[in-house]
């Protein structure tokens, strides 16, 4: 390498712009084609990896959540796709549902996702399958 730069900064700047037109874009088009569909929290996001002896790399992506399983369950339908659902737990006392869907729409990555926390059974049912699983793993 020469040390001499190929590319301007201003090639970061337009990446930049030009991801956050395409997410744009991409939601636009969604909530239009998908008007019912519920958002109750929206993260967009565009990083642009730059170098100056190369050419602008741009992700664009945006993160919706919906507030439930069943609203992402419906996107991915909407998208043509299949959520993943499986439960998690986020301390020995708070277990839940976490269901996802991400779609690339555009060259936009559009993921989904919704949470149901357990109910007292359910979470104790549960628990008690992982320590059965757990337990049948360790022979």
């Amino acid at each position: 390498m020469s040390g001499e730069a190929t590319h301007s900064p201003l090639a970061a700047v337009q990446a930049l712009e030009s991801g956050a037109f395409r997410l744009g874009q991409v939601m636009r088009r969604l909530l239009a084609e998908h008007p019912g569909l519920p958002i109750h929290r929206f993260r967009p996001e565009v990083i642009v990896s730059a170098y100056l002896d190369e050419e602008a790399e741009t992700k664009a992506r945006a993160e919706i959540g919906t507030g439930g399983i069943d609203s992402v369950r419906s996107w991915a339908e909407a998208l043509g796709g299949e959520a993943t659902v499986e439960v998690m737990a986020a301390s020995t006392t708070y277990a839940f549902e976490h269901a996802e869907f991400t779609a690339s729409i555009d060259g936009v990555d559009v993921t989904v996702i919704g949470t149901r926390p357990l109910s007292d059974a359910e979470a104790a049912a549960w628990r008690a399958e992982q320590a059965a699983a757990a337990e049948g793993g360790e022979r």
